[in-house]
């Protein structure tokens, strides 16, 4: 029997012997052997059983998170079954973490992240019963930087004066950005004047009209990505032919 109960769930005698298939947490303790003859009772002196919990890796979750410059990132560290485990955070290697970074009762916490704390990190366990430390996966936190705001269109000139029937040019494009398509447009809605001709970012106008004169609109599309931007009105004014 075991001191200060019955036999727990599993555990029985045959003949002179105790069995445990499967010991449990639970089955620790004092067990005795009592022994009965015609002589009396006697008991034997205590027989001391202790159980100990299998070593396991502390667990992580995400193992990988991504999050972008300025917004928060969390990591969760647990040992199934062993809430008494002691958690540390570190960064891989064993090198310390950054002052900004937080961690209590297994969360590592970052509230802003940066390129600074980006990289992978590790959980240690250590079991207060003296077991050695245990090491769990890597996790990995990813920090996007943040993208540029696109470059607006420029556009020289600005401002074009030409007499009827003169030639009219309009160049456009985006500083730092050569692959950006561009296209020209009127401002109005219509399609541009006929024998205007758009090609790598000019807006060329062989015989200007008087119907031409007008405000007209640069648009560049980047190709990698990202909605349309457009440069001011470009304006062309057409003086009237004048005849003597």
């Amino acid at each position: 029997e075991r001191i200060g109960g019955a036999l727990p769930h599993g555990v029985y005698q045959t003949g002179n012997a105790l069995k445990i298939p499967r010991a449990q947490l639970q089955d620790a303790g004092n067990y005795i052997c009592t022994a009965v003859n015609d002589f009396g009772i006697g008991q034997s002196p205590p027989a001391r059983l202790d159980v100990i919990r299998p070593a396991q890796r502390p667990r992580v979750d995400p193992l990988e998170q991504t999050v972008n410059e300025g917004e928060p990132a969390r990591f969760r560290c647990w040992v199934p079954g062993n809430p008494e485990a002691e958690l540390k955070w570190h960064r891989i290697g064993h090198q310390p973490l950054p002052a900004s970074v937080q961690e209590q009762q297994g969360i590592l916490n970052i509230p802003r992240a940066s390129q600074h704390e980006a990289g992978q990190y590790v959980c240690t366990a250590t079991d207060p019963r003296d077991r050695k430390p245990m090491d769990s996966d890597p996790v990995t936190l990813n920090v996007r930087q943040p993208e540029a705001p696109p470059s607006a269109p420029q556009i020289d000139p600005q401002e074009q004066t030409v007499n009827e029937g003169d030639p009219a040019q309009f160049r456009c494009w985006v500083p730092g950005n050569p692959q950006a398509v561009i296209r020209w447009s009127k401002k109005s809605g219509e399609p541009l004047p006929p024998g205007a001709l758009d090609r790598d970012g000019f807006l060329r106008i062989t015989n200007a009209k008087m119907s031409d004169a007008g405000d007209y609109i640069c648009t560049a599309t980047d190709p990698r990505g990202g909605p349309p931007t457009e440069a001011p009105p470009a304006r062309l004014n057409v003086n009237p032919r004048m005849f003597t």
